[in-house]
Formats: structure tokens, sequence, C-alpha cells
């Protein structure tokens, strides 16, 4: 959801000192996902398109630079998946199905907050 602070946080981490140089911070979706499909394509069709490119910002981005030993930080991510495509209509067992298999983050922070 929007106006929690997601993105507000990783900026932060992004502007800090302590972390290794070279530390990758991505994004889903991805520049690759187009954002007006956002804006035209709901429900199931929407889910797929956004499993898609999570499968290759996997493949292409987060991989490669894991195998070298850097520190990825990913501003939204499979929690993120539930809570947008679960109020947009798709089954959380079919959220579940088609993220069951992706690789699972060494820490993953939740942030909650009220509805803006």
């Amino acid at each position: 959801m929007e106006c929690v602070g997601k993105s507000t946080i990783v900026e932060i981490l992004r502007r800090s000192q302590r972390l290794p140089k070279g530390t990758l911070f991505t994004r889903e979706p991805t520049a690759r996902f187009l954002r007006s499909k956002e804006e035209s394509i709901h429900g199931d069709a929407l889910f797929k398109l956004i499993v898609e490119d999570r499968a290759q910002h996997i493949e292409k981005d987060i991989i490669p630079e894991l195998k070298i030993g850097t520190l990825v930080i990913s501003d939204r991510y499979i929690p993120s998946t539930f809570v947008s495509q679960g109020v947009d209509g798709v089954s959380l067992d079919a959220i579940w199905e088609a993220n069951k298999d992706f690789l699972v983050p060494n820490i993953t922070f939740f942030i909650t907050a009220r509805a803006c």
C-alpha cells in the first residue's frame, strides 16, 4: 500500500555510510515493467505481469549480484504482492503458488501505518 514509508526508508539506507560500497538497491516492479500497465490492467492479468517481472528481476539483477557477494536491498518484494494483488482480487493461494519458489531474503522488514 502507499504512504507507509517503504521507499523513504530505502532512500535513508541508500544515503547511509554504514552499508558496504556497491550495495545494490532494487525496486519492484522494476524499470522493465511499464508503469502504464498498472493503470490499465488489473487482477490476474496484472498479477501475471508482476510475477514475470519478479522472475526476470531475480534472474538478471539479484542472483548475479548475490553470487559475487553484493548486499541487495529491495524496495518491495513478495509481501507487497500479497497486499497489493490481494486487494486487487487475486487469491492468496494464487499469490503463494506463483511466488513460493522465488528467493527468500535473509531479512524482511514489515512496516505498518494507518492508511493515508
